[in-house]
């Protein structure tokens, strides 16, 4: 038997719509014939890079095997030291970032999860507009039991301007009536699925919603560090951090906390290590708390401070992974031309979507089929060509119909074999460029 808590977690647990079958996923040495998996925002761009870097200069010590405490006492440089800096040198903070008002914990989400746990108490609302990233909801339920709270934001309207503030307002009015208060929102800048950029009219305003109504403002800028032109958009709107705002009060700062990484950009998400920024001493103190059971482990610690520290090779990784970022989706958006398939621009990020309307018409879907039946459909065709894509309208709340998001950060003769293998699964014609 488990505690009635953990059995009410468990039922809230729901399996995912979408799920590939076993084995290992499409490597070209020891996968050949695997999936190719579109759906997981990983970079897989420059791992070689990485690799070789930090095979070649790993220097573990034995504080690196022993405890966390160890560790942070002892002489040797270590993530909580060497993140902060990157943050200073790249998302410009009014107020520099260090040990004393930040916290490196074992992933972004592991932070994000213990952040709300420290804001919201059981069944209090956390809001997002949509689409929106769906791994929220698991950071939101556990270990909080905290609610998500959506702003349907309607197609034909950029959930990214400043738009989308009177929903919002009306929606934390709404819940409220509904009784569930809104404690937080989470502004995800870049924005994930949608590839760009907040403008900063939008920033402000969720920073006057806050203000307004005395919640907090999660500002989640995992991606922050990966943003880039194209030719589809060849003059993007600039990151800004929050950080970087001069005009914010004390006491809204109090209700203001930042997550950041660089886990993303160099394609190891795996490590786990990300960075809460907060000007609140206690909820600070709380998370370094309770991140005593789950702490970063000493040989990520070691690999990724060895990486950062060396600033002209991290900083000259960066240039690198964005121009690489740039080209992939350049591959993709003509991909997407060429089957005249509606797009976002990404300029921000590792993924796009894209509106497969047109060539749902192509599947072998009965002729009464529902909506989410010629999803399903797609899905399937897409799995018999070894590809794995999965449709945002459920998962990620898209009020668009038919749109995928694609992960198109893989090396450049996997990325062609995933295009080439969704061209047979819709029965499309080979574009000429694969």
């Amino acid at each position: 038997m488990i505690s009635s808590r953990a059995q009410t977690h468990l039922d809230s647990i729901s399996r995912p719509h979408y799920t590939p079958p076993p084995g290992g996923y499409y490597d070209p040495s020891i996968h050949p014939d695997g999936i190719i998996n579109l759906t997981t925002a990983e970079n897989s761009l420059l791992p070689d890079t990485v690799l070789e870097y930090l095979n070649s200069h790993l220097d573990l010590r034995v504080q690196h095997l022993k405890y966390r405490s160890t560790l942070l006492r002892s002489a040797l440089p270590n993530i909580d030291t060497v993140l902060p800096k990157v943050i200073n040198r790249h998302f410009s903070p009014v107020r520099p970032v260090t040990v004393d008002n930040s916290v490196a914990g074992p992933g972004i989400g592991a932070l994000l999860a213990q952040l709300i746990w420290a804001l919201a108490d059981v069944g209090e609302g956390i809001m997002l507009t949509t689409p929106f990233y769906a791994d929220y909801l698991r950071d939101i339920r556990y270990p909080a039991q905290a609610q998500l709270v959506l702003a349907h934001v309607p197609e034909g309207i950029d959930p990214l301007s400043p738009a989308v503030l009177p929903i919002i307002r009306e929606r934390i009015l709404s819940s409220a009536k509904e009784g569930v208060p809104v404690r937080a929102l989470i502004l995800c800048n870049p924005h994930n699925p949608i590839p760009q950029c907040y403008p900063l009219e939008t920033i402000r305003g969720y920073l006057a919603l806050a203000n307004e109504f005395s919640i907090h403002l999660i500002v989640d800028e995992v991606y922050g560090l990966s943003c880039y032109p194209t030719s589809f958009t060849p003059s993007p709107p600039p990151f800004i951090s929050v950080l970087s705002l001069p005009s914010i009060s004390a006491e809204t700062l109090q209700y203001v906390h930042i997550l950041a990484g660089v886990t993303k950009d160099l394609g190891c998400s795996g490590l786990k290590v990300g960075l809460l920024v907060s000007e609140n001493k206690a909820v600070l103190a709380l998370v370094r708390k309770v991140l005593q059971a789950v702490p970063i482990s000493g040989a990520s610690d070691a690999l990724l401070t060895i990486l950062l520290d060396d600033e002209a090779f991290f900083e000259g990784f960066l240039e690198d992974n964005r121009s690489a970022l740039s080209k992939a989706f350049e591959l993709v958006g003509k991909w997407c031309t060429f089957h005249k398939l509606p797009f976002t621009p990404a300029s921000a990020g590792l993924y796009c979507l894209v509106d497969f309307s047109s060539i749902l018409l192509n599947l072998p879907a009965p002729p009464q089929a529902t909506p989410v039946e010629i999803l399903d459909t797609a899905v399937e065709e897409m799995l018999k060509c070894k590809v794995f894509l999965t449709p945002t309208t459920a998962s990620m709340a898209d009020p668009v119909p038919n749109r995928f998001r694609l992960i198109f950060s893989q090396k450049e003769p996997a990325i062609k074999l995933a295009l080439r293998r969704i061209e047979s699964a819709f029965r499309l014609p080979q574009a000429p460029f694969l």
